[in-house]
């Protein structure tokens, strides 16, 4: 009895969890962001000084980049055309990027756009600025939802995009050597990181992104390893998850260190300055590259959450155009064959499935589950139940009042004053 009482209380102090998994099949769904980033993260230069001031500018924003510079001992600082930049009033990386980043306008690189069964424009892309440039996200307001009613392709986004390579500014070594766009599917509660997750659309080719969405439903500690008190401590995000954790704690050190934020974490904006090129050069983008290699989650006390929404991305790909529609487009426009296989590129996202999987993680061993289980091993053998026990305690009560009362009845006589 005893081995078996003390096996069942070892097994719950080993905090073992199960996991249920179901599949909830629902009329509608609502659609997640979406995030494209082009390649090429400055466009339009007005000379050739420009030009090899932004290539100059990519290198010094790109924190491998700069630690490979130093590394082969490479004179970063030598990047005289960097200096272009000093003519420029109030200068600023972030304000520089969102000027000549990729523009996104009707017509121009939005040739086709629909959500759903309605047409969409430009201005439903939100512009933002991360390390891979200007970035625009589709259905960024968490204040207003949409929603996909049905599944499969043509049913989510979709959309045809100029990538406007014939405008490409990337230098070969130190730049990006890709023509097309990255995108990533993610909750519009988490700030995208393209460079990290996005997946690459090149020039004439069409993408099907398949999607797939999975709430999932952490166990706390010391079951599972999420810590509620931790989601509420976030200083620069206002929801929780694991890459803002993560990214809280570069921003914190580079802080603390450059006396400055990176130009892409505008989330710090209020705690500190941008970083300035001399900055960037000297400390944030070496710095930021050494902190993504060896800050790990443990060490910036970053757990999983206990509860968010993953969203898993297939993807196939056709390629774009057909002769059909190439010569369609030399018909009706300026627009050569070539250029199009050259610049265009589409994309179509959309859930495959009218339905959400749930995993939910629970105590394999409730406490009322171990009581339980005690309870009748000791009836099994002993034939004890909660009454027993109670009885028990009873009688030793009793027992130990008579024998107090035996005692003070032979104390009392001897502590009696005599006269």
């Amino acid at each position: 009895m005893v081995q078996q009482v003390t096996t069942r209380i070892l097994i719950y102090y080993q905090y073992q969890t199960s996991t249920e998994v179901s599949r909830e099949f629902r009329s509608s769904i609502e659609f997640p962001a979406v995030t494209i980033c082009n390649f090429n993260r400055l466009f339009f230069p007005e000379s050739q000084q420009e030009l090899l001031a932004m290539q100059a500018l990519n290198k010094v924003t790109s924190p491998a980049s700069v630690e490979f510079a130093f590394s082969i001992n490479a004179s970063v600082n030598s990047l005289s055309s960097l200096t272009y930049y000093n003519n420029v009033t109030n200068f600023t990386t972030s304000e520089y990027y969102a000027r000549k980043g990729f523009p996104l306008v009707d017509g121009q690189q939005l040739f086709y756009c629909r959500f759903g069964a309605r047409s969409c424009t430009a201005s439903e892309f939100k512009p933002v600025v991360t390390d891979m440039g200007k970035c625009y996200t589709f259905n960024a307001d968490s204040k207003t939802q949409l929603w996909q009613t049905a599944g499969g392709s043509y049913n989510g986004l979709s959309f045809i995009l100029n990538s406007m390579h014939w405008n490409y500014t990337e230098e070969a070594i130190y730049g990006k050597a890709e023509a097309g766009i990255r995108f990533q599917v993610h909750s519009k509660h988490v700030a995208p990181d393209v460079e990290k997750f996005g997946y690459a659309i090149p020039v004439g080719r069409k993408a099907y992104a398949v999607v797939g969405r999975k709430d999932v439903s952490n166990m706390y500690k010391p079951w599972g390893v999420c810590d509620p008190g931790k989601e509420k401590t976030l200083k620069f995000f206002a929801n929780y998850s694991l890459e803002s954790c993560m990214r809280e704690c570069y921003t914190t050190v580079l802080i603390e260190r450059c006396g400055c934020y990176q130009f892409d974490q505008t989330w710090a904006k209020s705690y500190a300055p941008e970083c300035t090129i001399e900055q960037m050069i000297n400390c944030s983008s070496p710095l930021l590259a050494t902190l993504i290699r060896q800050l790990t989650p443990q060490s910036c006390s970053c757990t999983t959450p206990c509860s968010f929404t993953q969203h898993t991305v297939r993807i196939s790909y056709a390629y774009l155009p057909n002769i059909p529609t190439r010569k369609a487009f030399e018909a009706v426009s300026s627009v050569s064959g070539q250029y199009v296989k050259e610049n265009l590129l589409a994309l179509d996202v959309a859930y495959e499935q009218m339905s959400i999987v749930k995993e939910f993680q629970s105590k394999k061993i409730e406490e009322s589950a171990l009581l339980s289980d005690i309870g009748g091993q000791l009836g099994l053998w002993i034939g004890m139940s909660l009454i027993t026990v109670i009885e028990v305690l009873q009688y030793l009560m009793i027992r130990v009042k008579t024998f107090l009362s035996s005692v003070f009845a032979r104390w009392k006589p001897l502590n009696s004053p005599k006269y």
